[in-house]
């Protein structure tokens, strides 16, 4: 307890407190989540067990259309076996392939049909999926599934196995079309592949807006502008971070910083500590016109929006107040692969911590 105080970071510039809905990741109260809220029990979630709605369906990195069918699963609203015999339906509720009773669990995992798609598929601990007692536990269980190379995906492929066994029992009952175990999970696949591939930049819009690449200010000449690049790297067992920042103009790299910060909650808190450093570097340096870039795309949305970010609402707050002391700002996304120099400064300082500095136009200011 006492280390998750440590962690707590309130804003150093002085700026007044905000209502933050804690519901939602975002802080923003909507009328959707306040009905959720008032309907759902106030005990909390036990993370590893029970199912969360907002994290496990109507925020899973998948298409709207598997989101509503993993929400019809769930809620018992598909027409397999079981749900017509509870519903008093007479005809017959067997599963085609075995004979057994059509429940969600014998059609997703107990089917010996299932049970061999999901030993063909290319994820890790599949089997422990199986093992729940309903879908939902198993649901929650996907959590940890990693999709194997060379499938070409990194997401959860949990709801497209799932749509696809859903896809091959309807082809099989309503068209006498027997779908091959590896069609079923070729399918899955290219499926998630095509749907992740499909987001591309729009993978980075968010609920209040795409994010742009830089925030609207006067042009400036490049002679005038200073660039900055900044990063982190942050060890989970001490909960220690490693902050580097890069300033650069035309003629090349003219400075540079970097610090260990303590009792740092996460990456994210890490990254935006960084970008609070640097700021407060590149104001006692005089630099007027700055372009600030970061790998990290939550950060940069969360102060380029009016998205409350709740980790790191201070540090933002902070980040934000301090970008007015510059005559122009701009803010601005950039992949990993452009920021190598920042990347290697913040994990070099993090391993080596004696090797934390600061200095800009060659000259050094601690």
């Amino acid at each position: 307890m006492a280390e998750k105080i440590q962690c707590l970071r309130l804003s150093q510039e002085g700026v007044e407190d905000a209502f933050i809905w804690q519901p939602i990741k975002f802080g923003i109260y909507s009328v959707k989540s306040g009905y959720h809220s008032a309907v759902t029990p106030s005990r909390p979630l036990n993370p590893i067990t029970e199912l969360n709605w907002y994290k496990d369906v109507w925020l899973g990195n998948y298409s709207q259309k598997l989101k509503v069918f993993i929400w019809s699963v769930i809620q018992r609203a598909l027409p397999f076996g079981e749900n017509l015999q509870r519903r008093g339906f007479t005809t017959n509720v067997s599963c085609k392939r075995c004979g057994a009773t059509e429940s969600v669990m014998h059609m997703f995992f107990n089917c010996q049909y299932a049970q061999q798609v999901w030993n063909l598929a290319p994820i890790n601990n599949a089997a422990h999926l199986a093992a729940q007692v309903n879908f939902e536990g198993a649901l929650v269980g996907s959590r940890n599934t990693i999709c194997l190379p060379p499938t070409g995906v990194s997401e959860n492929v949990f709801p497209w196995i799932c749509w696809h066994l859903w896809l091959s029992r309807n082809q099989l009952l309503f068209e006498n079309r027997d779908i091959s175990l590896a069609e079923t999970i070729l399918r899955s696949i290219a499926s998630a592949r095509e749907w992740i591939s499909a987001q591309g930049t729009n993978a980075i819009t968010s609920k209040v807006g795409v994010l742009p690449t830089e925030i609207d200010h006067p042009p400036i000449g490049d002679q005038q502008l200073t660039r900055s690049f900044t990063d982190a790297a942050w060890n989970k067992d001490t909960f220690t971070a490693g902050l580097g920042w890069i300033f650069s103009d035309q003629s090349g790299q003219i400075g540079r910083g970097s610090e260990v910060q303590e009792f740092v909650s996460s990456p994210l808190m890490a990254e935006a500590l960084a970008c609070r450093s640097m700021l407060h570097h590149a104001i006692t340096s005089n630099i007027e016109n700055l372009r600030v870039s970061s790998d990290n795309q939550t950060l940069i949305k969360a102060i380029k929006s009016n998205r409350l970010e709740k980790e790191i609402f201070g540090v933002v707050s902070d980040i934000k107040s301090l970008s007015a002391c510059f005559t122009s700002i701009s803010l601005s996304f950039v992949s990993s692969s452009k920021n190598v120099d920042a990347d290697r400064l913040a994990k070099a300082v993090l391993y080596d911590p004696a090797s934390a500095s600061i200095s800009v136009m060659g000259l050094g200011l601690g």
